[in-house]
């Protein structure tokens, strides 16, 4: 079957004026409440009635059950594999699972097709159908640009300007607002490299703006002259994609209720802790919220650290969140179950230290609110004790 595309595609050069072109379409999926599926998903279908072949190109295909899956995970050595389906299979799954998708042809001449057709063979091919997971930088959107710029090269124009005026981190919270909780996680282990301006091809990380960019974006438009001579015609441009049509409709996704935002929850926690200690009153409970409190930052003070130092993640390393969820909280909890007062002031000058250079903005990396919440909660704890010691 693989094989079975590569031929096709050397049959079509030859044998194109016996035979009809097949037609592509950029098809985009709406984003789910899955992680693996929140930001959506893209693929191309090929159709051509004369030889009954309607079949799906994806991108995003993994394999739970391939050797060491969940370290290669966290190390960031994912590998993704290109696969092919059929188009009526599909879109009964997406159909299912309630994400939405959209179609839109890609209007190109029968010699920009062949072109497509055989860049699309080569990726097919079995040494080319695996690669390694990029969360940013390659994965099932970005498959597809790379695809038409290497088989449309000069003919393929983006606009001037992208789509979106913001940030990478920007771009994701769109996404993530579906779950405030997932929202906050990322923030947290994602680093300052998400803080810049992607370009215009970089936006194209995302499925849905690589449809708007593909959607804004022309062709050069070729006829043939009276020698049979091609030239550009018209105006010397159309535009890359036709009129969307919806496949499947969208099933509206549900939100985290805005009480159970991360922000409440701690504002909540902070005036339980403040209100506890102003009355002398629950030392057990404090002493076991100091415990867990401080053990949970621990955590995801090691994970930050290993995912910058220790793993692949590009998006994931220099990560000024260490700065706020730093290990040496490990000393403030000896400080308060041993009541140390010098390792209770301590964390207090370096928060007081942290918090004055955030408001300065000195860091280049945008910070949760939930960092200044976690701060207020950790100098009560501190002053609490020092105050009843």
């Amino acid at each position: 079957m693989k094989k079975f595309f590569v031929t096709l595609g050397f049959i079509y050069i030859f044998c194109h004026s016996l035979c009809a072109i097949p037609n592509f379409y950029l098809i985009t999926i709406g984003e789910a409440k899955e992680p693996y599926a929140m930001y959506g998903h893209t693929a191309i279908r090929i159709a051509d009635t004369a030889l009954n072949m309607d079949f799906v190109v994806d991108w995003g295909v993994f394999n739970f059950n391939q050797p060491n899956f969940y370290p290669n995970f966290a190390k960031g050595n994912m590998i993704y594999t290109t696969d092919t389906q059929p188009f009526t299979g599909f879109l009964y799954y997406n159909h299912r699972s309630g994400k939405g998708a959209v179609m839109e042809e890609i209007l190109l001449n029968d010699q920009q097709k062949i072109r497509l057709w055989l860049a699309l063979s080569q990726m097919l091919e079995p040494e080319n159908r695996d690669y390694r997971y990029r969360f940013l930088y390659d994965n099932c959107a970005t498959r597809p640009r790379d695809l038409m710029e290497m088989a449309l090269q000069e003919d393929l124009i983006y606009p001037e300007n992208p789509p979106f005026d913001g940030t990478y981190r920007d771009m994701l919270k769109q996404y993530q607002n579906v779950n405030l909780w997932y929202d906050l996680l990322i923030d947290i282990v994602l680093g300052s490299r998400i803080d810049i301006k992607p370009d215009i091809r970089e936006q194209m990380f995302l499925p849905e703006y690589l449809k708007a960019c593909w959607e804004t974006s022309s062709v050069l438009d070729y006829g043939n002259d009276d020698d049979g001579i091609s030239i550009l015609s018209g105006d010397g441009t159309h535009p890359l994609l036709g009129a969307p049509v919806v496949l499947s409709e969208k099933t509206p996704l549900a939100k985290t209720p805005r009480w159970l935002a991360p922000e409440i929850i701690f504002i909540l926690l902070f005036f339980v802790i403040l209100i506890l200690d102003i009355l002398k009153a629950g030392r057990r409970f404090l002493r076991l919220f100091d415990i867990l409190f401080f053990g949970v930052l621990i955590f995801f003070s090691l994970l930050i650290i290993f995912l910058w130092g220790f793993s692949e993640h590009l998006e994931a390393h220099d990560n000024y969140n260490i700065l706020w969820l730093t290990p040496l909280y490990i000393f403030t909890l000896i400080g308060l179950l041993k009541q140390k007062k010098i390792l209770l002031i301590a964390t207090c000058c370096y928060l007081a230290l942290f918090l004055i250079l955030m408001v300065f903005n000195v860091f280049p990396q945008q910070f949760p609110l939930t960092a200044y919440l976690v701060a207020l909660i950790i100098g009560e704890r501190c002053v609490g004790k020092i105050v009843r010691a």
